[in-house]
């Protein structure tokens, strides 16, 4: 009796890229759209304004692996030398599992970074470290729901005004999908 071949799934790395332009701005406390250059970004009041977005769990996530998120950023204007002052993005997040009505209980991430160059004219964009969404919270199919602000570090001097970019969110996925 001749075998049937085991295929199993190959599995790689998969990069998704939600410019600040796709975020949504509430209707309170929303943070200002400016244009850099030829690049829309959101310039954030520290603790005051928010940004939104909606990500379905790509149909492709390997499941039991993390959900990674980062956030671009830069100062929003320039002028000055504003090296050494920091950054701290919140993002909160729920999980919304569909089809048998369970939400996740709200979790928070925070991400901090500093602003390192001196230069007094350019606007230099970083990424942040990353934030971890545990793959055990985390089911397909389902929804994850951000809610993302600056708000005030907790150690070093604020920087005013910080601007995103946008958000770069991370995972494990099936290359090839399993068979069945």
């Amino acid at each position: 009796m001749p075998f049937a071949p085991v295929i199993f799934p190959r599995i790689t790395s998969r990069h998704k890229f939600i410019s600040a332009d796709e975020l949504s701005r509430p209707p309170d406390s929303p943070p200002i759209v400016d244009i850099f250059g030829i690049t829309q970004a959101l310039i954030f009041t520290v603790d005051t304004d928010k940004a939104f977005y909606k990500l379905y769990i790509p149909d492709d996530w390997y499941p039991e692996t993390d959900i990674r998120l980062s956030v671009l950023w830069t100062r929003s204007s320039s002028g000055t030398d504003d090296s050494g002052k920091t950054v701290r993005w919140q993002i909160k997040y729920h999980v919304f599992n569909l089809g048998d009505n369970v939400v996740s209980s709200g979790k928070t991430l925070y991400l901090d970074d500093v602003y390192e160059s001196s230069s007094t004219t350019d606007q230099i964009v970083y990424i942040t470290p990353e934030g971890t969404i545990p793959s055990t919270e985390i089911n397909r199919p389902g929804i994850l729901s951000f809610e993302l602000m600056a708000v005030t570090p907790p150690m070093g001097l604020a920087l005013s005004k910080p601007a995103c970019l946008g958000l770069r969110i991370d995972y494990t996925s099936y290359q090839v999908p399993p068979i069945g």
